[in-house]
């Protein structure tokens, strides 16, 4: 709601930069993004593959290429298909999709709470709290807050060395301000170190889908190397966990 994450202030440290680069012919943007993805496999970094993707220069596209799991061409590789896919894109974001500028914090931040805060965050937390019989509130989800907060000009939400300033300024405290001064530290699992004790046995689930199992492979070399996120290696799990029924 407050736009906290780092990449909110990378938007819009280089907006002018991608707003040209999105009025750029498209030839033009396929062969950079295309030398971008290039270079990021030559360096070993499977990430930068989904840079590829941004030649489409829509809200969708910058969306998928900073949060996404896998390139485009990944997926296709995964799955046999040799035509390029879109994801099902709803009204709001087509509404998204037509505004002027490629780099739109407003947009991105739509995107996050139709995508990541719906289908993940919160899904999480309903999921971990009733498995520990808690009930979870979420205050700053409250429909009076997400409105206030959604409503705010991107200055609003960025300070320098203040990450979160209009929550920081509502309440008013000096422990807040420290805390607000502080690096972001994310709420994760050590699941890098879980599935490196269990690789074979977590591989040889992957490989139950109905996934290209050369992928497959490629993809988990690439996580045992360092090179790709535990958590897109752990997708390839559930997936062949899904095709197995072995998914609870």
């Amino acid at each position: 709601m407050f736009r906290g994450y780092r990449h909110y202030r990378w938007l819009e440290n280089y907006r002018s930069e991608l707003n040209a680069f999105a009025h750029l012919p498209k030839f033009a943007r396929r062969t950079l993004t295309g030398l971008a993805a290039a270079g990021g496999a030559w360096l070993g970094n499977e990430s930068w593959a989904r840079i590829s993707g941004l030649a489409d220069a829509t809200q969708d596209s910058l969306y998928l290429a900073m949060r996404g799991f896998f390139a485009p061409d990944v997926v296709a590789r995964l799955t046999g298909l040799t035509e390029r896919w879109e994801s099902p894109v709803s009204p709001s974001e087509q509404a998204m999709n037509a505004s002027q500028e490629l780099a739109d914090e407003g947009a991105f931040q739509r995107n996050e709470v139709d995508r990541y805060l719906h289908d993940q965050l919160l899904r999480d937390a309903d999921v971990f709290g009733m498995a520990w019989s808690l009930e979870i509130r979420v205050p700053y989800l409250d429909d009076e807050v997400v409105s206030l907060a959604l409503a705010a000009r991107g200055s609003d939400h960025i300070r320098a060395g203040v990450n979160k300033p209009m929550l920081v300024d509502a309440i008013a405290d000096e422990s807040v301000l420290a805390a607000a001064r502080r690096p972001k530290t994310g709420f994760a699992f050590p699941l890098d170190k879980w599935m490196r004790r269990y690789s074979a046995e977590l591989l040889a689930q992957a490989l139950q889908s109905d996934l290209d199992p050369r992928e497959i492979r490629r993809l988990w070399a690439a996580f045992e190397s360092g090179r790709m996120n535990a958590v897109r290696a752990w997708g390839l799990v559930v997936l062949g966990a899904m095709h197995t029924g072995e998914c609870h």
